[in-house]
């Protein structure tokens, strides 16, 4: 029965119509049956490559070939011969396993973007493709020993429902999706034997533009030296493991196998607008951001040496990549008291910030850098009147920009108010307002951190016996925030002292 099975996945027309013929007359156990299930999905959808669909040149099918035939034209008797099989077999439940099959038909993309190939999305296809398939999930489980096929459909769907899940998990559309069905999937994905390479993953950032063209034979050559047969499986296990499981010696465990099996695995450096590096969870696979979340663990399990030197040995990777875990470095020497230690990585991490590009509608400023945003005008007309601002004025994107940019107050105050360091305060808080002078003066966030970080400075200039400095910067408070209270009382004491 294992060769019959094996013939199924051939693309051999008749040699399928033969199998088929001698299963029709033989008891089959669960794996069997889900293994025609899955041959019945792929003679229904018939030839890949006639497929409409503007991102089906990108497919694993399509592109590696994993789906190929002789004759199409069988498809439809191979399908009809596959039904009977399964009915006799199945006569309550057969339609339910083919639909359960669903979830290994091929129509998923290589990149991280969830399209199926005729809309572009998935909309909730994702939750209704996991609904369908977990009654039978273990009858696919059974099947992974019998069929190579099935074991690299297997990786490549568990890759691309983490990528559903975890980068679209906090939108109100898709918060909904299903942990458990990532969970189960990478769970068994990573048991899983793949000494061939998976292009489970899109590395079109680390590729060159010649690259990137319509499925060239090239192309896919390069794609495939950047990636092992499960890297990339590992380093989104090790992630659920952490952020879900809250396992973090699991975690570790996959994060080392991800940095043995993809070493050179390095961050690109760019900042996408509406992508999923503007979420605060975690960024893109890379070898630095696994020795990041290594520290992250190590740091939860209480080990702070490990988690040290792992933060270190990430920034070593890129110094220069605003993924740079500076900012987790600098965290973990506050919280063990080293504050004079911790501020310089804090700061580090702003000015890398600012050097990186943002990649949306090409390229525009750092993250650091000029950025607007107008709530009552959205979408690419901004990029017009503003030709610094993001497409889209993407509202994740924004906070992020603001947020990176505080580092720069919370180094200010902390040399004010902690250390005492008055000249390294004052250079802080003159970066922290020169940036925020360059965001939208209408927005309600920019004026309220404006006037906080007006206030800490015109404190500062008190503090030095700079009486001088501190009336101008009293007057330009009220400027900015008429009938301010602090500057009208440090403007009063002023007055007063030299009455």
């Amino acid at each position: 029965m294992k060769e019959l099975l094996e013939d199924l996945e051939s693309a051999g027309s008749q040699r399928v119509r033969q199998a088929v013929a001698e299963l029709a007359g033989q008891p089959l156990p669960r794996a069997a049956l889900a293994l025609c299930a899955v041959a019945w999905q792929r003679w229904a959808e018939g030839d890949p490559t006639r497929r409409a669909g503007h991102r089906f040149w990108r497919f694993q099918a399509n592109r590696l070939g994993w789906r190929t035939a002789d004759d199409w034209t069988d498809a439809d008797d191979i399908r009809a011969a596959l039904g009977e099989v399964l009915r006799a077999q199945l006569p309550a439940q057969w339609e339910a396993l083919v639909r359960a099959a669903a979830l290994f038909n091929g129509i998923f993309p290589v990149e991280v973007y969830i399209g199926n190939g005729d809309t572009g999305g998935y909309t909730l296809d994702c939750q209704r493709l996991w609904q369908e398939f977990a009654p039978y999930k273990e009858w696919f489980a059974e099947a992974l020993p019998l069929s190579e096929s099935l074991r690299r459909e297997w990786i490549t769907v568990a890759q691309i429902f983490w990528s559903h899940f975890r980068w679209q998990a906090d939108d109100s559309f898709y918060g909904t999706f299903s942990e458990p069905a990532c969970g189960y999937l990478l769970a068994q994905a990573v048991a899983l034997a793949a000494p061939y390479p998976i292009q489970y993953y899109y590395f079109y950032r680390q590729l060159p533009a010649t690259a990137l063209s319509h499925g060239g034979p090239d192309s896919v050559g390069q794609e495939l030296k950047l990636q092992s047969g499960l890297g990339l499986t590992y380093f989104y296990y090790a992630q659920y493991c952490q952020y879900h499981r809250h396992d973090y010696a699991a975690a570790l465990t996959y994060y080392q196998r991800f940095l043995d099996a993809e070493p050179d695995c390095q961050p690109d450096n760019r900042f996408y607008l509406f992508d999923r590096d503007a979420t605060t969870r975690s960024h893109p696979p890379s070898a630095q951001e696994a020795l990041t979340e290594m520290g992250t663990c190590y740091w939860q399990q209480g080990r702070q040496p490990a988690a040290q030197a792992a933060f270190q040995q990430a920034i070593a990777r890129a110094p220069d990549n605003f993924q740079a875990p500076y900012e987790r470095l600098g965290y973990l020497l506050r919280a063990q008291g080293a504050t004079a230690a911790a501020l310089p990585w804090l700061a580090r991490k702003a000015e890398v910030c600012a050097q990186t590009a943002m990649q949306d509608a090409g390229q525009l400023p750092g993250i650091g850098s000029l950025f607007y945003y107008d709530p009552s005008r959205p979408g690419p007309a901004d990029l017009r009147r503003y030709p610094n601002g993001y497409a889209w004025c993407d509202p994740a994107a924004r906070v992020r920009v603001l947020e990176v940019n505080e580092l720069y107050k919370e180094v200010a105050d902390a040399y004010f108010y902690e250390l005492g360091d008055y000249p390294r305060a004052g250079s802080y808080y003159k970066k922290y307002l020169a940036h925020l002078s360059q965001l939208n003066p209408d927005d309600p966030l920019v004026y309220a951190r404006k006037t906080d970080a007006a206030e800490s400075q015109l404190r500062l200039a008190v503090e030095q016996g700079d009486y001088w400095q501190a009336r101008s910067l009293g007057e330009k408070l009220l400027r900015l925030a008429p009938g301010n209270a602090v500057a009208q009382l440090y403007l009063a004491r002023i007055r007063q002292r030299f009455a």
